[in-house]
């Protein structure tokens, strides 16, 4: 620390310096922070929170209620290199204090897994659990889970989840405002932004389900929750389909699905767009078995028959009418 700094930090401890010089003192910090800072923090309201707390800690140092007893020289002394230490972690502290919940550690660093269309990704997450990515579906997780939790974030899809036990660090998936929580079980998610609901379904073992910080329910094997993602209203019903996986093989079971859930999953796995000219009511809905490994007119033609519809198609278009 030079001298003139030195002379600056004194004056600041005595409230005697002045507008110019405290930005000259600023600008000293703001050439620490860059030197020692943490990476990936952009939040400038939060920087200069934490940079105001530095300033308190300072200024707590000149009220010590110890600090009569200690020459002024020495208490002079003791300030500036606790001053400096503080500027030194400025860096490490607002990465401590702002990280994300959950995150411990500098290994932060997040992975994208992104499935094509038409195909599943399988993915082995850091803790040896297994995921299953649907057709244009992506997740994030971090390269390394930190040490109280395992957090997973579904950006948009369907995902399967075969989670590996431990009871000491859960497993948490993130969707929207939908968290789910695991110690170890299988089970399937549904999360997409043009679809009105979500789903939880479980395979096996036990997830719990809360939206927003608030606890919903506790799912069982075979049972499914759907959310409203607006107004929160969810349902749990008990399942009848054999395998919530079964897509991951190409075979698509639907149970009372929305015409735009179906449309949804061909337009994800075929690249067309499913429409439907007649008016329908909100409760419409589909019970059906789907082979997408087949091509989209064998799809098409099973939900022709039953409701006694035909289709007509353009490139990148079918229309049932």
């Amino acid at each position: 620390m030079d001298d003139k700094i030195k002379d600056l930090f004194e004056r600041y401890l005595r409230k005697a310096i002045t507008e110019k010089e405290h930005a000259v003192l600023n600008a000293w910090f703001k050439s620490l922070e860059n030197e020692y800072r943490a990476p990936s923090l952009q939040d400038t309201s939060k920087k200069e929170e934490l940079k105001a707390r530095i300033w308190e800690a300072v200024d707590r140092s000149v009220g010590r209620p110890d600090a009569k007893v200690i020459p002024f020289k020495y208490r002079y002394i003791l300030k500036v290199a606790a001053s400096l230490f503080l500027v030194m972690i400025f860096g490490w502290q607002l990465y401590r204090y702002y990280k994300p919940a959950g995150n411990s550690g500098f290994n932060s660093a997040m992975i994208t897994a992104y499935a094509a269309q038409g195909k599943v990704k399988k993915v082995r997450l850091p803790d040896g659990s297994l995921v299953w990515i649907n057709s244009k579906g992506s997740i994030k997780f971090p390269q390394q889970f930190s040490t109280t939790t395992r957090d997973v974030y579904i950006e948009e899809g369907e995902v399967f989840f075969e989670v590996k036990h431990n009871k000491k660090k859960p497993f948490i998936v993130h969707s929207g405002q939908l968290t789910t929580t695991v110690l170890g079980t299988s089970f399937n998610i549904k999360y997409y932004r043009d679809l009105q609901n979500s789903s939880i379904s479980v395979q096996t073992g036990k997830v719990g389900v809360s939206m927003k910080g608030k606890h919903l329910s506790f799912l069982t094997p075979h049972q499914v929750m759907h959310v409203n993602k607006t107004t929160g209203n969810f349902s749990t019903t008990t399942s009848t389909i054999s395998s919530f996986n079964g897509w991951i093989s190409g075979d698509r079971e639907f149970e009372n699905a929305s015409f735009d859930e179906i449309a949804l999953a061909l337009q994800n796995n075929y690249g067309v767009k499913l429409r439907y000219q007649r008016q329908r009511s909100p409760e419409y809905s589909y019970t059906v078995q789907m082979d997408f490994k087949q091509p989209i007119e064998h799809n098409i033609n099973i939900l022709c028959k039953m409701h006694n519809l035909n289709y007509r198609r353009t490139a990148h278009e079918i229309t049932l009418y």
